[in-house]
């Protein structure tokens, strides 16, 4: 839950790929923001730790085919769009993340929501 090395684009080393665990959240604070980090079919996605309803630790809930639901009231999110399913309107923001060497790369460049993760 700490935060690791910058590299020059902004992307922070969380952890090693084999440190996470599929659809099991991971929370990590970067560049002052607590991230949510999960591994879904192999592929890592990192998400605001906080629920926009109560601040509940997403990366603490339960995680099932990409869907986190947070373990204050039950609000569900998917980690690969940050949206929630059943309200497109209501989401998360989604930061950008990589893997290169077998160590997860994210990166926090503001506060706004990404658009896309690699």
């Amino acid at each position: 839950m700490t935060q690791s090395n910058d590299d020059s684009n902004g992307f922070v080393d969380v952890a090693a790929l084999s440190d996470l665990s599929e659809n099991e959240g991971r929370i990590f604070e970067i560049a002052g923001r607590w991230v949510a980090v999960f591994l879904v079919d192999g592929v890592p996605h990192a998400i605001d730790n906080a629920c926009p309803h109560m601040a509940g630790p997403l990366g603490s809930g339960t995680c099932s085919d990409g869907i986190v639901t947070c373990p204050i009231h039950g609000w569900r999110f998917d980690v690969r769009t940050g949206e929630a399913p059943t309200n497109p309107n209501t989401r998360v923001a989604r930061f950008e993340s990589r893997v290169e060497r077998d160590r997860v790369y994210v990166r926090v460049a503001d506060s706004r929501a990404e658009d896309r993760s690699t």
